[in-house]
């Protein structure tokens, strides 16, 4: 099984249920209902047009990704891996956001100006 993320293109509560409870019953993802939907903000078009949509958590076997794209409500679905950062700069395999950054040099970045 692999944890997906799945965009709904709809941000009406009601609406989001029932989509959520026809991806269940469609036996091709299990929805993790501990996980808070989360509205996107979605540019639409050119003209600065937005449209909304909710992303919600789940997990599925690798070859149905293309199945569930297929649901007409259904934006995108994308796999969800953890993303392992090893960070033993300082000798040690922990530390604190602030370390994470002085590691990746993104310290650094984030001290130029654009």
């Amino acid at each position: 099984m692999k944890n997906i993320l799945i965009e709904i293109k709809s941000t009406d509560a009601h609406e989001i249920e029932r989509l959520i409870l026809d991806l269940n019953n469609s036996k091709l993802v299990s929805i993790d209902s501990n996980y808070k939907p989360v509205v996107i903000k979605r540019k639409k078009n050119k003209t600065d047009s937005f449209e909304n949509t909710v992303l919600i958590k789940g997990t599925t076997y690798e070859n149905e990704f293309n199945k569930i794209e297929e649901f007409p409500f259904i934006y995108k679905v994308w796999l969800d891996d953890e993303i392992k950062l090893d960070c033993s700069c300082n000798g040690s395999r922990k530390g604190t956001l602030d370390d994470v950054a002085e590691c990746i040099g993104a310290k650094k970045l984030w001290g130029k100006r654009l």
